[in-house]
């Protein structure tokens, strides 16, 4: 079985009933809920995005030990040690999920549906640092008009995920990115799904 801590969800059911739909008994969701997104996810502080928004606090290391404590929680109810730990999220968190691996090797993989990858920094940051699973895995997702937005920060999103995905796959790193279609506020849900199943391309999970 598969561990899959989701970050920034309270209600974890419909996770867990579409994820035993498309694999029965493969992965046990668990949710990690988050307060201030803006404070909690970003992992180092940033000017707003938005003209009336909040600036961004840069606490994750902080958080993340949240993120440890709900893995090692749901692996107790297990027989056996999980076969992947997967650690997710849709938009900051999925920022926060990518960001996790370079921090802890508990996890292997991150599932990133439309991830903040505008972030001020990001693409730079990371060309700097390894990821600490001893083979990790990761799978990207965006909307086809995400980039298109009229905001100039969060326009760089789509730059930002495949400059990503071209770094992670010059490392090695087994990485795909899923395009979906519409913005950035449209299927979260569905579409954080099927990122989580787009780790395991070749089980044949997604038809």
């Amino acid at each position: 079985m598969d561990i899959v801590v989701i970050v920034g969800e309270n209600d974890i059911s419909p996770y867990r009933e579409k994820l035993d739909a498309a694999a029965p008994g493969r992965f046990l969701a668990v949710a990690l809920p988050c307060g201030d997104w803006d404070r909690d996810l970003s992992p180092w502080p940033a000017p707003p995005a938005f003209k009336k928004g909040g600036t961004f606090a840069g606490k994750a290391l902080s958080f993340l030990p949240a993120a440890v404590s709900a893995m090692e929680k749901a692996g107790e109810s297990l027989a056996s040690p999980p076969a992947h730990r997967i650690v997710a999220g849709y938009s900051l968190a999925g920022l926060f999920a990518l960001w996790t691996l370079t921090q802890t090797p508990l996890f292997d993989c991150a599932a990133c549906a439309s991830p903040s990858l505008w972030f001020p920094g990001w693409t730079e940051w990371l060309r700097e640092r390894p990821l600490l699973p001893d083979h990790p895995r990761v799978a990207l997702s965006l909307g086809d008009r995400e980039e298109k937005t009229r905001n100039p920060v969060l326009a760089a999103v789509g730059e930002g995920v495949r400059g990503t995905r071209d770094l992670l796959l010059a490392r090695g790193v087994p990485c795909s990115l899923r395009m979906d279609a519409g913005g950035h506020f449209e299927d979260a849900e569905n579409r954080t799904l099927r990122t989580i199943l787009d780790l395991f391309p070749a089980e044949g999970i997604l038809s």
